[in-house]
């Protein structure tokens, strides 16, 4: 492509079309929060500690599984996951 089409595209596009062209994406939005709820019925409990990382916990647990489940939340949920409501 010549170089004065080229010249002419960013022209076109602007300061902030330009700014837009080189700024990395955003990020995709991470799936719904399971609210960290320990002890509600029997089963499996799904904490998201990230998009794409998952928690399972069974319920109800136990002391230690309730402690290590909310040591390992605390440790490694991102902090965008956390603020989602």
């Amino acid at each position: 492509m010549p170089l004065a089409t080229i010249k002419a595209r960013l022209t076109a596009l602007g300061d902030e079309g330009v700014e837009a062209l080189l700024s990395p994406p955003r990020p995709a939005p991470a799936a719904p929060v399971v609210p960290m709820s320990l002890g509600l019925g029997e089963g499996w409990e799904h904490i998201e500690l990230m998009p794409g990382l998952e928690l399972l916990v069974s319920t109800p647990p136990s002391p230690v599984v309730r402690r290590l489940a909310t040591e390992i939340v605390a440790q490694y949920r991102n902090p965008i996951v956390a603020k989602e409501p």
